[in-house]
């Protein structure tokens, strides 16, 4: 009786010890999970402040940013003209529209600039019907020329609702003209 008594006391606290480990796991899994949308919230913040900082410089000089920009849809607001302008340059607005963001550039084409997905190029533009090098802008006599470097990817120039196939020939900008590919365009606005 004594040997029950001892065996049932023991399976008492094998049981109050189970349902304390069970309750102490089921706390500590609240508490993590808590901590980890936090420390997610913190690098979201963080990653937006870092974006932030570096969009508002976006007439920055070609290949300075590595910085991957994939699938954050963010927007910006820019400062008055004159303050972006620089005179040995071309200051042009690109909105770069895609199926899930918007991104605005305001650069000072010196000498030359590309578009591509490609990290390298100065404008970063990370869609699937874009190529890795895919247009080439061209500063040349005052004036600013598109062309397509792509060989296996089209583009399509548009100037007031006309539209023709971008090809490796320079086409000069006018404000207003726009690049089309599959899903996604480039807005281009002089300024």
């Amino acid at each position: 009786m004594e040997g029950q008594l001892l065996y049932i006391l023991i399976m008492l606290v094998e049981a109050a010890i189970i349902v304390f480990l069970i309750a102490l796991n089921v706390k500590l899994n609240k508490k993590n999970k808590a901590n980890n949308k936090m420390l997610g919230n913190y690098m979201d913040k963080l990653r937006e402040d870092e974006l932030d900082e570096k969009m508002r410089n976006e007439y920055y000089p070609q290949n300075k940013f590595e910085s991957d920009f994939k699938n954050i849809p963010y927007e910006t607001i820019y400062e008055d003209e004159k303050d972006v302008r620089t005179l040995d340059a071309i200051c042009v607005h690109l909105a770069c529209i895609s199926r899930v963001a918007t991104r605005k550039y305001i650069i000072n084409v010196t000498d030359e600039l590309y578009l591509g997905r490609a990290k390298t190029n100065g404008v970063v533009f990370e869609e699937q019907d874009v190529d890795q090098k895919h247009i080439h802008f061209l500063r040349k006599d005052g004036n600013l020329f598109v062309q397509n470097v792509s060989e296996s990817m089209p583009a399509i120039f548009v100037r007031k609702d006309v539209k023709y196939e971008l090809t490796e020939s320079y086409v000069q900008l006018n404000d207003g003209d726009e690049l089309l590919f599959d899903s996604s365009r480039v807005m281009i606005t002089l300024l």
